[in-house]
């Protein structure tokens, strides 16, 4: 899939800069314009987009704390695929399924204790969270991957590897890093795919708060709680689990 992207400027409310956002300090976010706590609700299972296991392959220190489990992970995941895709037919692919673009993931089984499995929740400022989310936005130009790697889908970390374009996964991408590489544990971040209200699929990431999870997108500088992002959710990390996908359940 292509997954086009768009650049905004940052503005934050500086006010919060000193704010904590943890567990043990419920009323951190009271004073963030519509913070809440209304827990996202999950659907079927679903297997991690192809793209994502390639760049976990390539990258695996990105994916995990441990490269060579990251790397039996990857193996288990794409053997995963493979055999669920041989079975499948594209008219036996839920519809929520095909979404996600040209190469649907069929959905797997988890046990219930992972299904119902809570995020947990970050100590890292939100004046960290806002200045990650806005220097990435800023640094990263927005770039179809066919042009910039003649691909329709390909994850990186352009920063990482000397590049300054990319698209959404890739703004994700190196939040995530950034957010690890300051303190925030890697359980606490989630990717996600959704699909904008014209129609695009798109990816964001979602950080775990005692206020509910909120959304660091590269289409605007505002953070903001999932329920509040202008989204269809399709599918998401499960939370702490990368290589553990989920559909989001958007029945009211």
């Amino acid at each position: 899939m292509i997954l086009i992207v768009h650049k905004f400027t940052s503005s934050i409310l500086s006010a919060l800069a000193v704010l904590l956002l943890t567990s043990h300090a419920g009323s951190a976010l009271a004073g963030v314009k519509g913070a809440d706590r209304v827990a996202m609700k999950f659907g079927q299972s679903a297997l991690p987009p192809k793209a994502y296991l390639e760049f976990c392959r390539r990258e695996p220190a990105d994916c995990g704390p441990d490269a060579a489990q990251v790397l039996r992970e990857v193996a288990k995941a794409e053997a995963e695929r493979s055999a669920l895709l041989a079975m499948m037919t594209p008219s036996e692919t839920p519809a929520s399924v095909r979404l996600q673009g040209p190469s649907p993931d069929p959905p797997i089984e988890l046990t219930g204790s992972d299904v119902g499995r809570a995020p947990a929740t970050t100590p890292i400022s939100w004046a960290l969270m806002n200045k990650i989310n806005g220097a990435v936005n800023r640094a990263v130009t927005s770039q179809a991957d066919l042009t910039t790697y003649g691909l329709t889908d390909y994850w990186a970390t352009p920063l990482e590897d000397g590049r300054t374009t990319g698209d959404c996964e890739d703004y994700v991408l190196e939040k995530q890093r950034a957010l690890i590489a300051s303190g925030a544990p890697r359980e606490s971040l989630s990717i996600a795919v959704v699909t904008t209200g014209w129609g695009e699929a798109h990816a964001v990431l979602l950080v775990a708060t005692s206020q509910g999870e909120f959304v660091l997108d590269n289409l605007t500088s505002k953070i903001a709680p999932w329920s509040q992002a202008p989204y269809h959710w399709n599918m998401r990390q499960l939370p702490g689990q990368s290589f553990q996908w989920i559909m989001v359940d958007n029945r009211p």
